[in-house]
């Protein structure tokens, strides 16, 4: 995955003159002084062969049907390879065996077994504990400890499963994007970097992105830093829009600058 991404990263270097890698760190130091060098969002949007008003290109576009290559129905392949899709990668699933290993590292289990362990240990050294079944008590202990390690695994195996089954539903909801000067709406996942998406109250972010214009514009972060009072956003203020989080107030544009595993919520989840 690392030489996918250093792969990435240089083909995005030679297409664009803006790498990846700078985008990321963009957003990440809220770094004001690098968009004004490049013109601001305005001149970000050029370098990244794009429009702040109308989107991406029409030369770059085409119409969407059935194609070997499912990354370039669109016509945006180039632009995915060289700057991310906007797919998120998961931590990979627990296994059932884990999951049990981790149950038993439940401080009441850990009770019991030490519990299981004394009482055998006393019923067979024992000779008169023997000869009365005194071992049926720790042997007892040992059933309840894998008969609740057993379900209590299913339970958590089956939850995993199920959120899982969920995310997938969560991260494709629709996005509305402006492309060659026409509002389009697309799943999430096929949202690129140079687009111009637009969001309103209830949106939750797809990528993340610079405000271009707003009015009365303000998201809640709370997903990503904790803080639940909401941030008002405009172009010349505090421009940053982080994906993951959701617009609680107002409506306006925005350029796509980082998706997929380069976005904020995307570094969250691969951690």
């Amino acid at each position: 995955m690392a030489g996918d991404d250093v792969e990435t990263g240089a083909a995005g270097a030679g297409l664009y003159p803006v790498a990846p890698a700078d985008l990321v760190t963009l957003v990440e130091d809220r770094n004001a002084k690098w968009l004004a060098d490049r013109g601001g969002v305005e001149g970000l949007a050029t370098l990244l062969q794009s429009s702040a008003t109308g989107g991406i290109l029409a030369s770059e576009l085409k119409e969407t049907g059935p194609t070997p290559d499912p990354i370039d129905k669109d016509g945006l392949g180039k632009r995915r390879r060289a700057l991310g899709e906007n797919r998120f990668k998961y931590p990979p699933p627990k296994s059932f065996f884990s999951l049990m290993l981790q149950a038993c590292k439940d401080v009441t289990i850990i009770i019991l077994i030490v519990a299981a362990i004394i009482s055998l240990v006393i019923g067979f050294a024992s000779p008169t504990k023997r000869e009365e079944y005194g071992y049926i008590e720790g042997l007892a202990i040992v059933l309840v400890v894998i008969v609740v390690v057993l379900v209590g695994s299913s339970i958590d195996y089956s939850k995993e499963q199920k959120f899982r089954q969920l995310n997938s539903v969560k991260d494709n909801y629709d996005v509305q994007l402006v492309r060659a000067g026409k509002v389009v709406s697309v799943k999430a996942e096929e949202v690129c970097v140079g687009d111009v998406m637009k969001v309103s109250a209830g949106d939750k972010l797809a990528a993340d992105a610079l405000v271009i214009e707003a009015s009365n514009l303000k998201t809640n972060e709370s997903a990503m830093t904790g803080e639940v009072i909401d941030i008002s956003k405009k172009p010349e203020k505090d421009p940053f829009l982080l994906s993951g989080t959701t617009v609680s107030e107002g409506v306006g544009t925005c350029l796509v600058v980082a998706v997929g595993e380069r976005s904020q919520w995307g570094v969250i989840l691969s951690q």
